[in-house]
């Protein structure tokens, strides 16, 4: 009797032990999050000297790293959009909440063009779409709006 009643305090011990040191290293799940499951932007920015601009924040308690990819998981880099930062080593806990900003040029094109931001954390992977709305031209008639047309 004596020694089960030992051998359960020390498995609890153990139990609390383990838990304690888990705590104390910050050892839990991986986490990798996006505030987006698409960014979309403008196709020309507010100001003409300026550049179109998202933001994605990422929360994860493990490094990640971030790339753009097409539809077959290939690494591509689009020549319209540009990150500020690739990677971000984090090993705190999984409340830390990473931005980055994406850099678009203005699209002057009557058509949207997108992008796949493939995020990856250990064996964790996360896409993210990226489109860049097209430019919506506005047409006028000057001056007389009635047309006359003859054969």
């Amino acid at each position: 009797m004596r020694k089960t009643v030992v051998a359960v305090l020390l498995a609890l011990a153990g139990s609390v032990l383990t838990g304690c040191l888990r705590e104390d290293f910050k050892e839990s799940e991986p986490v990798l999050k996006a505030d987006v499951e698409c960014l979309e932007v403008d196709a020309l920015p507010q100001d003409e000297t300026e550049s179109v601009t998202g933001v994605i924040k990422i929360t994860s308690n493990r490094s990640w790293n971030a790339a753009f990819v097409n539809e077959t998981g290939t690494v591509e880099v689009p020549e319209w959009v540009r990150m500020e930062t690739a990677s971000h080593a984090n090993l705190s806990d999984a409340s830390d909440t990473k931005a980055f900003h994406l850099f678009f040029d203005a699209n002057r094109v009557n058509r949207s063009r997108s992008t796949r931001l493939r995020l990856i954390s250990g064996e964790r992977e996360l896409i993210v779409g990226v489109v860049q709305r097209a430019l919506v031209y506005a047409l006028s008639v000057a001056g007389d709006t009635h047309l006359t047309v003859g054969y």
